[in-house]
């Protein structure tokens, strides 16, 4: 219901919520007898009927049946939020002509508050010259002003219910599965924003041309239903259609930071950073996942949201596909601090859970949108091999770059078993790629089996000036 509330909290002015129940009572079971610890739901409706206040929606309960049965819990919730509570009927006509004739009779005021006035709490009166057409005053029972972080977090909330509804500036999202192990996958998502969408102010004795950004990044990994449709792409598919598809069983994984960026003044030679890339490093169990990411700048109280979705197949394959890092210095880049420190890293999540990565790979870097690496920068290419035993196999690594008629040198790569089972290992090679020129590079890795077979994948990226 506080979602629903949210929702309806984007729209502006004042919204009518119907609200069709059959029972609802503040002492659940306390018509039947005495009871020593009852649940007392009270508490919990008068914070919903002054969410609803908050975000302007009057609740209309409507008990269907031809018997009135007014109890205080529905009442409650009419009362306060200046709403109505219908009963006595089952057609459906009734119900709505008296909600219609309802509505066509408000009235709305309202009055200043001076600037600087400190916010208590106060009565307000309305008085009605009675001129014989007997009018009655009913209104909700409080007004209040809700906090600013309460406002921040119903617009995030919504933001993520509504991900079309966030468009206030372009957000990128991307969810790959970097390589799979033998409880599923380890995954990163990048969420990326451009520097110059966010508001960035001066602080008070700071460095001409420096701007202090503040934003918050965050969202959830929801788990889908197995015969899930792919709605996370497709531009025509509805908020709803997003959320057809989730997995009542599953637990969701939430992720969030916090970030107070300081953007220096750029060298005389250089631009200042025009994007902020956070990483986050997960390892997932097999089954799809919808990904919804939400970007909040607080200076400007503006959010924007991305989705994409993440599908992890249940057996490993011998060689995984090839994805490719590399620097950005135009990035700022927010990741988990947290190196691996060896040549062996902990143990993923927990089987069926999704989770932060225990032991990051220590690939530095973002995944290139285009495809497109800087010429002195040290790009990394990964992928993984899942095989208990590799005796008897070929690892074939090769590299051309238009730039190197021979090929760049690449060195050996770094290994990095994933625990104990199913025999799955990762694989980075960094290629030397300094003092090249421009062009096109073509990377390619096979493995060939004793029994004559190959598998084998590529990738194709550029190197820019």
């Amino acid at each position: 219901m506080n979602d629903l509330l949210a929702i309806l909290g984007t729209i502006v002015g004042p919204k009518s919520l119907l609200l069709f129940e059959d029972t609802l009572r503040l002492v659940p079971g306390g018509e039947y007898r005495p009871r020593s610890r009852p649940q007392d739901v009270q508490a919990p409706l008068q914070s919903l009927a002054r969410a609803a206040n908050d975000h302007e929606v009057r609740i209309y309960l409507v008990q269907l049946g031809v018997t009135e049965r007014a109890n205080d819990a529905l009442t409650l919730l009419a009362t306060e939020t200046g709403g109505q509570y219908l009963e006595g009927t089952n057609r459906a006509a009734t119900i709505f002509g008296k909600i219609t004739e309802d509505l066509s009779c408000f009235y709305r005021l309202g009055f200043r508050i001076r600037p600087g006035t400190v916010l208590r709490e106060a009565s307000i009166e309305v008085r009605l010259r009675d001129d014989g057409r007997s009018y009655r005053v009913r209104a909700r029972r409080s007004l209040g002003l809700p906090t600013r972080a309460e406002r921040a977090e119903g617009l995030v909330r919504a933001a993520f219910l509504m991900p079309s509804s966030a468009r206030a500036f372009p957000v990128s999202l991307t969810a790959t599965a970097v390589f799979r192990h033998a409880w599923g996958a380890r995954a990163r998502l990048q969420i990326g924003v451009r520097a110059a969408d966010l508001i960035g102010l001066p602080s008070a004795g700071s460095v001409p041309g420096r701007r202090e950004i503040d934003v918050e990044i965050g969202g959830q990994v929801v788990p889908l239903r197995a015969d899930a449709g792919v709605a996370a792409g497709d531009e025509s598919a509805d908020d709803l259609a997003l959320w057809n598809d989730v997995d009542p069983r599953g637990t969701p994984w939430a992720f969030g930071r916090h970030l107070q960026i300081t953007v220096p003044p750029p060298p005389p030679d250089r631009q200042p950073p025009s994007r902020i890339v956070q990483i986050e490093e997960i390892d997932v169990p097999p089954g799809v996942f919808r990904v919804v990411a939400v970007v909040h700048d607080q200076r400007a109280g503006t959010v924007a949201a991305a989705v994409a979705d993440l599908n992890i197949a249940v057996a490993p394959p011998l060689l995984g596909e090839i994805h490719l890092f590399g620097d950005d210095p135009d990035t700022v880049v927010v990741r988990d601090e947290r190196d691996s420190s060896s040549n062996e890293t902990a143990s993923p999540a927990p089987k069926g859970k999704v989770g932060h990565a225990s032991t990051p790979l220590g690939v530095g870097g973002i995944e290139p949108e285009d495809g497109v690496v800087r010429k002195d920068s040290t790009p990394s290419l990964v992928y993984g091999v899942c095989r208990p035993d590799l005796t008897g196999s070929q690892l074939n690594r090769t590299i051309r770059c238009a730039g190197s008629p021979d090929g760049p040198p690449l060195p050996v790569p770094v290994i990095l078993r994933i625990g104990s089972e199913g025999g799955c290992v990762v694989v980075i090679d960094r290629p030397v790629i300094h003092g090249l020129g421009p062009g096109p590079c073509r990377f390619e890795v096979s493995i060939d089996e004793p029994d004559g077979s190959t598998a084998s994948h590529a990738l194709s990226f550029v190197i820019a000036p």
